[in-house]
C-alpha cells in the first residue's frame, strides 16, 4: 500500500531513471554491497563546516577503472550519482551543509554490464564530516 512506501527516489544511469518505491533497496544497497574493482579515493575539501556552508566532495577513481557511474554515500546510503564521463579522473560533488550532515563520507564506482548486472568497486576511504553549532542560536 501506499502507506507503506512514502518514498520514490530515481536512480538514474546516462539514458534511463528508474523509479523505485517502498525501502528503496536497490537505491540504497549500492553503498554498502560489498565491491571487487579496486577502491576509488574520497577527499573532502573541509572536515568541519557549519550549518548552510558546502563543502566539496571529490572521488578520485583509478586509471582506466571500469565503470558506468560514480556513488557518492553518507552512512552508507545513496546522496549523489554522476554518469561516467570519458578520460575524467576526478568527480565532485557539492553538498550543501544542514544540521543533519554530520556523518561519514565515502564514494564508490559502478559498473553496468550487458546483462544489467551491477559490479560496485570497494568503498573508498571514509572522511567524518563535523558540523559546528550554529553561534547566532
Amino acid at each position: 500500500s501506499h502507506l507503506n512506501s512514502p518514498f520514490h527516489l530515481p536512480s538514474c544511469t546516462e539514458t534511463l531513471c528508474v523509479y523505485f518505491t517502498g525501502s528503496n533497496i536497490r537505491s540504497q544497497e549500492i553503498c554498502s554491497s560489498p565491491g571487487s574493482f579496486p577502491a576509488p579515493q574520497l577527499f573532502l575539501d573541509r572536515l568541519s563546516a557549519r550549518q548552510g556552508d558546502k563543502v566539496r566532495l571529490s572521488c578520485l577513481v583509478p586509471l582506466d577503472a571500469p565503470m558506468t557511474r560514480i556513488v557518492f554515500c553518507k552512512d552508507g546510503k545513496e546522496i549523489s550519482v554522476q554518469p561516467k564521463e570519458e578520460n575524467k579522473p576526478v568527480y565532485d560533488s557539492p553538498y550543501q551543509v544542514s544540521r543533519e550532515s554530520a556523518g561519514a563520507f565515502s564514494c564508490r564506482y559502478q559498473l553496468m554490464d550487458n546483462n544489467n548486472q551491477e559490479n560496485n568497486s570497494l568503498s573508498s576511504n571514509s572522511w567524518h564530516l563535523h558540523v559546528a553549532g550554529n553561534a547566532l542560536n
